[in-house]
């Protein structure tokens, strides 16, 4: 799969960038900034693919109010959805990797 350098997705341009770990210390293997409309993903750790697919989902999961924080000020986010929210999930990432050529 080509990673594209940038992905149309819920109306806006969103840009993909590399960071390397090794050099600044973020311990990360992909972030995804909502404010900016940017998708990080981090050379060092190895497997983009599956690092962009992460986030490009939690994305999604974020824009159709199924992520929320776990506990207050960690990473641990609590994803409800039924078998309906499944399929809309499942028709945006289909519908974001048809229209940016990655399918």
């Amino acid at each position: 799969m080509k990673i594209p350098k940038t992905l149309k997705a819920f109306g806006y341009n969103w840009k993909i960038t590399r960071f390397h770990s090794k050099k600044n210390g973020n311990k990360n293997n992909g972030a995804f900034l909502w404010d900016k409309k940017e998708i990080q993903l981090d050379v060092d750790y190895g497997d983009e693919e599956n690092i962009f697919l992460h986030e490009l989902m939690e994305c999604i999961l974020k824009e159709l109010h199924y992520r929320f924080y776990g506990q207050e000020g960690s990473m641990e986010y609590i994803f409800h959805f039924d078998h309906s929210g499944f399929i809309r999930f499942h028709s945006m990432f289909y519908q974001i990797m048809k229209d940016n050529k990655i399918l």
